[in-house]
This record gives structure tokens, C-alpha cells and sequence, in this order.
């Protein structure tokens, strides 16, 4: 697996600030929720090795309730340490090279065509795949066809800009997995590339803030503590104190999100004016002790946050090819999406690769 990241994590990235170890803050997605029964159950298997945790914070009242009328919030689910704890498990038992960004996808020349099997191009069943009669024909095997072209993440620079090797192995399959604007020129000539001209992403400016000690914030209109606020837009449509969470340190760290239409609006400002604007829009909500002081402050942006328009499908899969996309943008805008959806591509490679798998009898 290549990952352009230093670190497991994505949006579900942790910071710990080199002047404060001890601190972690959970800078991208703040918790998850469980509905799909084969999620409950990984949640579950989290759980029962203390990686996760329910989170219940304190929450400013909101007129907007997300959760309805009459009706019972989902439970949040957090990492335990932190919400990196989590792709840092998944990760566990592979091959994966961070830093590295693939900057290119090449299908390599083949002198023949590989039969295709009637299952092809459509998802096939696990199960029933496994009690395939006999007498079958198998697929010959695919041919190592996918060559990517890898190099470092320079922020801002073209392909032309920086300097790109091929990786020494060729894959039989791929699987994309990244934000569709960055999936699309990868995709470049496949159907796939146009698929994925629908999807759409917000942005989100996120600023996090580290007190000298713990600080018990209070919304300023009740004087009621409060762990958690959460509103539509503007400069602050979400905060939550990464305190509050499971198997944290007790020192103040709140981490706000800006929302998806001021982020965009503000999209390229300078970080230090979307720290004292996000701080300024913090300061006006509530209030903390006199004693207590903020001794760090930073931005950071997710140019992709929040799924918006998904491709409405579980995951793509061309299996002629050898080419899959996954994501929370095939689906919605939530941490289960993006798993269910890399569970599914899993388990129809899987089925597929038992199809091409010459039968021993």
C-alpha cells in the first residue's frame, strides 16, 4: 500500500505538537457512528481491545438538533489514544509505504487478450464462488499489467515538476482510495475518471488550540460547562474539547471546524487570520477561567473534508482491468461509509480472485 502520508491517518489524522507530546488532537474526523451490522461488529472488536471508546460530551444547546425530535442521538464512537489509532490498526500486517505519492497509473501493453469469464465486470458472490462446480473453465492468470509512476508530495507542483521513478513492481490490481479530485488523474481514459466527475467535497479550516492547563469552558449564554458545540457554518461549526475524549490527557486542547461554505469562501486566506477569526467566533460562544491561558494556536486546511455529493454506488470495480475505487465518496460522508466500502471492494476482489484461480481437481 502507498500512502502520501507520513503517518496512518488520513482524515482521521491526530496531531501531537513537538512542544506538547503529551497532547493529541484529533484535527480531522472528531468521532464515528455504527449502523451496518459488519461495522457494529469491527466496532465491537475495537472495543474489546480498548481501541475505541463512546464518547459522551457535554454539548451546547442547539436548535438544530441533528438527532430529531424525540429522538435518541447515535452513540459517538472515538480512538483510544486518538482517532489515528484506528487506520494505524487497520494497517497492521501490511506492506505500506508512507511518503510516497503515486502520481501517475500506466497500463502496461499485453500481446493477448485474457479471457473473460462470464462473472466478470459484475460483483461476484463469495460464497457461491467457493462452491463452483468443478468443470468450470478458469480464467488464465491476469497479467501483472499496472505500472505507477511514484514520487514525493510536493504541495502545489505538477508531475512535470518533480522527480518520478516506476515503482519495480507491476500490480495485477489496483485499488484507488483517495478523494475523487485526487483519484480523477489517476483515472485519466477509464470510465471510472468520468464516474467520479460527480462526486464532490467541502472544504474545512480547522484550528486547534492548546491551554496551559485544564480549563473547564462554559458556553457563555447558559455559564453551563460544555465539551462539544456544534452549529450550521461560518467561522465556527463545530468545537469540541479533545479532553473530553476516552484516554486523554486532562489539559485543555479544543479542536474547531470552520463550515463547508466560509471554508470555501476562505479557502486560500492566510492561517494566522483563520486562527484569530476562528478564536475571535470561539471567544464570542464561551468563556474559561481568567488564570487559564492559550499557549498554542495553529490552522490547518482540508482542501477535501466532507463528502457532499457521493458517486452512489459501495465501491467501483472493473474486473477486466484490475481496477477498483473506494472511499466515503462512493457512498456518504461518514468514517463507516469509507470502511464499508473498502469492505465490499475487498470481498468482490476476493470472489474474483477465486474465479481466476485454476480449479486443482
Amino acid at each position: 500500500m502507498l500512502d502520501k502520508g507520513r503517518r496512518p491517518s488520513g482524515r482521521l489524522s491526530t496531531r501531537r505538537p513537538r512542544a506538547f507530546p503529551h497532547l493529541a488532537l484529533d484535527v480531522g474526523a472528531q468521532f464515528f457512528t455504527a449502523r451496518d451490522d459488519d461495522f457494529l461488529q469491527q466496532v465491537d472488536a475495537w472495543r474489546r481491545r480498548s481501541l475505541v471508546a463512546e464518547w459522551s460530551p457535554r454539548r451546547s444547546a442547539r436548535l438544530d438538533d441533528p438527532a430529531g425530535p424525540g429522538r435518541t442521538p447515535a452513540a459517538r464512537w472515538v480512538g483510544v489514544p486518538d482517532m489515528g489509532t484506528l487506520v494505524a490498526d487497520l494497517c497492521n500486517g501490511l506492506d505500506v509505504r508512507f511518503s510516497t505519492k503515486v502520481w501517475r497509473l500506466r497500463r502496461a501493453e499485453t500481446a493477448g487478450r485474457e479471457a473473460r469469464h462470464p462473472a466478470a465486470g459484475r460483483t461476484p458472490d463469495p460464497r457461491t464462488a467457493a462452491r463452483r462446480p468443478s468443470t468450470r473453465c478458469p480464467r488464465a492468470r491476469r497479467p501483472r499489467a499496472w505500472h505507477l509512476d511514484v514520487g514525493p508530495d510536493v504541495r502545489g507542483a505538477s508531475i512535470d515538476e518533480v522527480e518520478i521513478e516506476t515503482w519495480p513492481e507491476a500490480f495485477d490490481r489496483v485499488v484507488v482510495a483517495t478523494p475523487a479530485p485526487q483519484a480523477r488523474p489517476l483515472l485519466e481514459g477509464h470510465p471510472f475518471a468520468d464516474r467520479l466527475r460527480g462526486v464532490e467535497l467541502a472544504p474545512c479550516w480547522a484550528t486547534m488550540l492548546i491551554f496551559d492547563r485544564p480549563a473547564e469552558v462554559v458556553d457563555a449564554a447558559t455559564g453551563e460547562p460544555i465539551d462539544l458545540i456544534e452549529a450550521d457554518d461560518g467561522p465556527l461549526a463545530w468545537a469540541a474539547d479533545n479532553a473530553s475524549k476516552p484516554g486523554r490527557n486532562p489539559t485543555s486542547a479544543w479542536t474547531l471546524h470552520a463550515g463547508p461554505d466560509w471554508s470555501l469562501q476562505h479557502l486560500d486566506a492566510e492561517p494566522a487570520w483563520i486562527v484569530e477569526t476562528m478564536l475571535n467566533a470561539f471567544r464570542q460562544r464561551v468563556r474559561w477561567p481568567a488564570d487559564a491561558q492559550i499557549v498554542d494556536r495553529r490552522a490547518h486546511r482540508w482542501r477535501f473534508a466532507r463528502v457532499t455529493t457521493a458517486a452512489g454506488a459501495p465501491f467501483l470495480w472493473d474486473a477486466e482491468a484490475g481496477l477498483g475505487v473506494a472511499g466515503d465518496g462512493c457512498l456518504a460522508p461518514r468514517v463507516e461509509a469509507a470502511w464499508i466500502s473498502g469492505h465490499r471492494l475487498a470481498e468482490a476482489m476476493l470472489a474474483e480472485a477465486m474465479l481466476d484461480t485454476p480449479d486443482p481437481s
